[in-house]
This record gives structure tokens, sequence and C-alpha cells, in this order.
């Protein structure tokens, strides 16, 4: 008996339709950005270029002019370069 006393595993099920459903090029279709096509993704990817300018503009306020650091605003900037890496790659 397998899992739950049921008498087909469970995992077996699983793995089987994994196996039968899962395309030829399931590995490329990963690595592809469904949403490159439409219009809102390049809206969001500007937006996102521009707050990490942004970012990178009181950062320097910061360093030169202010001569103080703050770390929720560094730890921002961070962030927008991440969404803005993840979203172009």
């Amino acid at each position: 008996k397998g899992h739950f006393g049921l008498s087909i595993d469970i995992t077996e099920i699983f793995i089987e339709s994994a196996i039968y459903k899962c395309p030829e090029d399931f590995g490329e279709s990963l690595n592809r950005n469904l949403f490159k096509d439409n219009i809102i993704y390049y809206v969001v990817v500007i937006a996102s270029l521009g707050s990490v300018l942004f970012s990178i503009y009181l950062t320097a306020v910061q360093a030169f002019v202010l001569k103080k650091w703050c770390e929720y605003c560094i730890v921002s900037s961070i962030a927008s370069v991440l969404i803005l890496i993840v979203l172009i790659f």
C-alpha cells in the first residue's frame, strides 16, 4: 500500500502527470519572460528605472551633502536595483 493507506502512491500520480503534461521545451519556457510583449511591462520597467535613478541621486545627496546615512534608504535603494534586475532578466 502507498501513502495514507491508498493502493496507489500519491507521489506516483504527481510524477506521472508531470511527465505526461510537461512540454518538451519546458526548460526554455522557464527562461522566457511572458510579459515582454505587453506595453504594461515596459511601463513598469521604465518606472523601476526611474526609481533606481532617483535612488542614486538620493544616495549621492546623503553622501556628499548631508554626510549622513539612512539605513532604510540604503535598503530601499538596493531593493529598487534588485527589482529592476528581476524585471529585465
